[in-house]
């Protein structure tokens, strides 16, 4: 999986390196792509538009949004501890003039 600077997360095969899936994903930079722990077919995305995206790479279609007004999200790491849920780091950057 990986996640590029036109906001397209892109799902490569393995032994093929051959594309599958080219997800629309965000509309600037992508952070961070990484898969859920419990289910195969989920993973999640985080970029520089402020999006935290939830899809499912079977029906090819995003499931779960959460955007953030200030700052960015530049991390995402899943709970061990409790199914299906996303724990987001969130750094906020100020710029002073």
């Amino acid at each position: 999986m990986t996640g590029g600077e036109d906001g397209i997360v892109r799902i490569w095969a393995r032994n093929t390196h051959e594309l599958i899936i080219q997800l629309p994903a965000h509309e600037k930079n992508v952070y961070k792509v990484f898969p859920d722990l419990n289910f195969s077919n989920v993973i999640y995305t985080c970029g520089e538009d402020r999006n935290l995206n939830t899809f499912d790479i079977k029906l090819q279609k995003r499931i779960n949004n959460h955007r953030i007004k200030n700052g960015f999200i530049r991390g995402i790491a899943q709970k061990v501890e409790k199914e299906n849920e996303i724990s987001k780091r969130i750094y906020i950057i100020i710029n002073k003039f």
